[in-house]
């Protein structure tokens, strides 16, 4: 992959703790935007290769030969790179895509559609995502329903629950935290509008948390009431977000959204755009949360003033509701599934071989 987010990392220590299992990670060194430390995102048990910016294509796939896997699991369809090794893995090892892009019928995915079949079918055997809305576009790229693999993606669930059992008894802050990138995608202006509104509209405002890094920073430069905190590590964020208020995501692109995942373990009610694509699978909208529409400064201010009125023990209901969904992923659930899979489509194209990742060795 590209770069390591930690929520991946912990999914993949988890496949890797796997008996007789063996992992290996190619990506590249955090960014800027989201700078993970690369010791914190670096599963203990994997053999790990991370570079600057991606090598020559050559120079990847003779890494992956090196180690020799029976599966490669590669991010990003588009990267020249990624591509060339899963041509090249062809029938010798089984391909899996992780796509967690939801169909909004943009022209680029209807052209990647009507496509798929020269740019896509040739290089990848599965598709491995998060829910149902990425589940929609795979079966438009062409993905029958047996090669379509759910549950991609979980955040570091035990990190995050055990923050949010330390903090039992608490008194939860009065405030609405966003966390992510400050850049257009994540609705970062309508956020600034909407909670200067919202400040306007109720006597006793609460504040508002800033955690992340990006160019649009300023735009909340002057705000009463906010807090721009930068970028902030997992095991901060696990205790930030276990003793907040709400947690507010008003993306306008969202293909999941981890940090929802994170909140929800944490016992957070969550505030979110339709958008994001793990909203239809963990914010019930006035059960766990709300949901509002994207860019839609006036709803999303409304569920600002809607939440901070309620009382704490219907946010604490709140918060319960959505750590009980929150429980359908977590990185041992990942693991096994996708062992189980996998070994099963390894015996299923080699049968021959023993049906297990560590033995399998198909038709080399």
């Amino acid at each position: 992959m590209t770069t390591v987010p930690g929520y991946f990392s912990v999914c993949v220590e988890a496949l890797a703790a796997l008996p007789g299992t063996q992992v290996m990670l190619l990506c590249e060194k955090p960014k800027e935007e989201a700078p993970f430390e690369l010791d914190q995102v670096t599963p203990s048990r994997v053999e790990m290769r991370a570079w600057d910016s991606l090598p020559a294509a050559a120079e990847v796939l003779a890494a992956v030969e090196e180690f020799a896997p029976d599966v490669v699991m590669i991010t990003g369809w588009q990267i020249k790179q990624f591509r060339h090794v899963a041509l090249k893995s062809a029938r010798k090892r089984l391909r899996v895509l992780l796509m967690d892009n939801q169909w909004l019928r943009t022209p680029k995915q209807i052209l990647g559609v009507a496509t798929s079949r020269l740019y896509l079918h040739p290089f990848f055997d599965i598709a491995f995502l998060p829910g149902r809305n990425q589940q929609i576009f795979a079966r438009k790229l062409g993905f029958p329903d047996a090669r379509i693999w759910p549950g991609a993606i979980s955040c570091d669930h035990p990190l995050f629950a055990a923050a949010a059992e330390a903090a039992t008894g608490v008194e939860r802050r009065r405030s609405f935290v966003f966390v992510g990138r400050l850049v257009p995608d994540k609705g970062i202006r309508t956020l600034a509008e909407a909670y200067r509104e919202y400040r306007e509209r109720v006597p006793d405002p609460w504040g508002l948390e800033v955690y992340g890094a990006g160019p649009l920073a300023g735009l909340f430069d002057g705000t009463p009431g906010v807090q721009v905190k930068g970028f902030t590590q997992p095991p901060e964020l696990a205790g930030v977000c276990s003793t907040a208020g709400c947690l507010v995501l008003p993306s306008v692109f969202e293909p999941w959204g981890t940090v929802i995942h994170e909140a929800t373990a944490c016992r957070l009610p969550v505030i979110c755009s339709t958008a994001c694509g793990g909203a239809a699978h963990l914010v019930e909208d006035g059960s766990t949360g709300y949901l509002v529409k994207p860019g839609d400064v006036g709803s999303l201010a409304g569920a600002l003033q809607r939440m901070s009125g309620l009382d704490d023990a219907k946010r604490a209901r709140m918060g319960s509701a959505g750590e009980v969904l929150s429980r359908s992923y977590t990185p041992e659930q990942w693991a096994e599934s996708f062992h189980r899979r996998a070994s099963q489509e390894l015996d299923r194209r080699w049968p021959s071989s023993p049906a297990t990742l560590a033995q399998h060795d198909g038709a080399r």
